[in-house]
């Protein structure tokens, strides 16, 4: 086949804001094919043909786009933000997965663009500066009670979330849902941002509180951030304050996830050299107060649980990383677990005790 289909990412709005490549793309193409506003958008080229349409036909106006491509024509498929999120690449693949086999076989390509979260964080300072996820409140694809499941898995992971679709005509009363779902998860000082229309004439953002949030002011042009429980309003002169999500978790220090704690602190006793580990495997008698861990030896196998000797009270720098089996204030928990290590397994970096996951950074008296 001779045609080409590129699935073209136009941006939050300025053509400023649009890749390079994406505006090659569109020069290049015979065809055009979108979501009317988006076409609005864009320049018109002498001899390209335009086919616009309307919301809610994805799948018919993907059908187009590849048949007019295996008819030989250059097609662009126009999209705002990213195409590949919550957009038109997904349409265009599921057709190609259940259409016409031949459509299998056409030169396609994705353009990316600049996300609708991706412009609004760029506005607000930082808020993506951890873990963070992105759920479209639509239910037109979904049923709500799926949407309501991923809220909840959210704010008990302590995502910071971006919120796309929060509102339409047809749909007002979801942010509200979602809204009232997340006041029951998280602290009413949560910080809280719409994003409207950014980089448009009529861009506007509000920034406010999880509590004090009126959501009612979100509709299809606005992107909602809402923080996680490290996220903060930075003040600054002159301006609205920054919205920071740092980059470390729960502490100043990034090599420490959690306070200080002594002996008395821990839920269990200290393990000692020969103690039985829950799962059998004996811990290696050679591991002694004041050691440096460095890889794990005969401590046990992958589903042993690793437990450390008098060092575990945690009397000075006990680190674990992201995956560490550690309660939240920072005790051990029976043991550490080793899910991923090995006997015998490198240490990851100098100081490093455990492979993969339950990383010590440093266990010592």
């Amino acid at each position: 086949m001779t045609g080409s289909l590129a699935i073209v990412g136009l941006g939050p709005g300025p053509v400023d804001w649009m890749v390079p490549e994406a505006g090659a793309a569109l020069e290049a193409a015979s065809d055009v094919v979108g979501y009317q506003p988006y076409l609005d958008r864009i320049a018109a080229r002498p001899g390209q043909r335009r086919h616009g349409s309307g919301n809610r036909v994805e799948l018919s106006r993907a059908r187009l786009a590849l048949a007019m491509a295996a008819e030989g024509r250059n097609v662009a498929v126009v999209s705002g933000g990213d195409p590949g999120v919550f957009a038109m690449a997904a349409a265009i693949f599921e057709a190609v997965d259940t259409g016409d086999p031949s459509w299998r076989a056409l030169e396609i390509t994705v353009v990316p663009g600049i996300s609708a979260m991706q412009a609004a964080a760029a506005r607000l300072g930082a808020p993506l500066g951890h873990d963070f996820c992105a759920i479209s409140l639509s239910d037109n694809l979904k049923p709500w009670h799926v949407v309501a499941r991923r809220l909840r898995a959210a704010a008990d992971g302590d995502f910071v979330i971006a919120l796309f679709n929060p509102a339409s005509k047809a749909r007002p009363e979801q942010i509200h849902q979602a809204f009232s779902l997340l006041r029951d998860c998280r602290a009413a000082a949560t910080p809280v941002a719409f994003a409207r229309a950014i980089g448009r004439a009529d861009e506007q953002i509000v920034q406010t509180t999880l509590g004090d949030a009126d959501p009612s002011v979100a509709d299809m042009s606005t992107l909602v951030v809402i923080g996680s429980s490290e996220t903060r309003f930075v003040d600054r002169a002159g301006g609205p304050p920054w919205m920071l999500t740092p980059r470390s978790y729960g502490g100043e220090t990034p090599a420490l996830r959690h306070p200080r704690v002594d002996a008395a602190t821990l839920r269990h006793p200290p393990a000692r050299p020969g103690d039985q580990c829950r799962h059998g495997g004996a811990i290696d008698p050679r591991v002694k107060p004041g050691d440096d861990v460095g890889t794990v030896d005969d401590v046990g196998t992958a589903d042993d649980d690793w437990a450390v000797d008098d060092v575990g009270t945690v009397d000075d720098d006990w680190a674990v990383d992201d995956v560490g089996t550690v309660d939240d204030v920072g005790t051990v928990d029976d043991v550490v677990a080793a899910t991923d290590a090995r006997a015998g397994d490198e240490q990851r970096a100098p100081q490093a005790g455990l492979s993969s996951a339950g990383i010590v950074d440093r266990v010592r008296r």
